[in-house]
């Protein structure tokens, strides 16, 4: 059967009534499995990336152009209530982001909703108004018109039994499947703890390039690679990766992150 956008629809009508941007933001952490399973749907499906594109930016790069928007409208009329809350929120949704365990997502995602509802309601009644200034997530077309011959967005998404990558250029997009989400978060942990430790980290480094850079046509051709993370990805210094000739990446590509392909235009 094919894969239809309606439960992304409802879901961004869920976030038009949401009273915070740091509310979408929870909210968004806690479907990120309704959204993951929406995604492999629409990948397995024949020339399925442009609808694919289109629901990982529909949480991705909505929640981050919305937070800038927001952001910005809030600041031209010199409203800073709340922002220790706000310092709370985001401490507290970046480690919900880097958090691998069930256990402590739900204790974060509850700490989340309680510091939410001591926000002030002046900061709140100006994250309100961030909804007007709200821009539809970018069409995948128009992202590749954005990117330069020598780019490629790498937009990731850990999942089992696959992971897939979304590789963007100018002129083409790929769903490139990869290996499971508890097969590289394993290897992003061991290669995290010898970095951390000053220990040789080129064998890790080796294999995390294999997992997630060899499969994917086209990345030793461009000298610029844009990485959208997911979940351990996001503590992933892939300028730290090994390429089979021996060299880290960062000596051979310029490295940049990016929230989402929404963001980034």
């Amino acid at each position: 059967a094919a894969v239809g956008i309606e439960p992304s629809a409802q879901f961004e009508g869920m976030l038009v009534n949401a009273p915070s941007l740091s509310a979408k933001s929870s909210f968004v952490a806690a479907m990120s499995e309704v959204f993951r399973g929406h995604f492999l749907l629409a990948a397995q499906q024949p020339g399925g990336q442009a609808l694919a594109f289109q629901i990982l930016e529909r949480a991705r790069g909505r929640i981050t152009a919305d937070s800038l928007r927001a952001r910005s409208a809030t600041e031209e009329r010199g409203q800073s209530g709340g922002s220790a809350a706000h310092k709370e929120i985001s401490a507290l949704q970046l480690a919900l982001i880097r958090s691998t365990s069930d256990k402590e997502r739900k204790r974060l995602l509850a700490d989340l909703f309680e510091a939410e509802q001591r926000l002030n309601l002046t900061v709140a009644g100006a994250d309100r108004h961030g909804v007007d200034l709200r821009a539809s997530p970018v069409p995948l077309a128009t992202l590749q018109r954005s990117l330069r011959n020598d780019e490629v967005l790498l937009e990731y998404v850990l999942g089992e039994p696959r992971s897939f990558c979304l590789a963007v250029d100018s002129r083409s997009a790929a769903l490139v499947p990869l290996a499971g989400k508890g097969r590289i978060e394993s290897e992003v942990r061991r290669h995290l703890e010898r970095v951390k430790s000053r220990a040789d980290a080129r064998e890790s480094g080796r294999t995390l390039f294999e997992l997630l850079l060899r499969p994917i046509p086209g990345v030793q051709g461009r000298s610029s690679l844009i990485v959208v993370p997911d979940g351990s990805l996001n503590s992933l210094p892939f300028d730290t990766l090994v390429a089979g000739d021996g060299r880290y990446l960062v000596e051979s590509h310029v490295v940049s992150l990016a929230p989402s392909g929404t963001a980034l235009h």
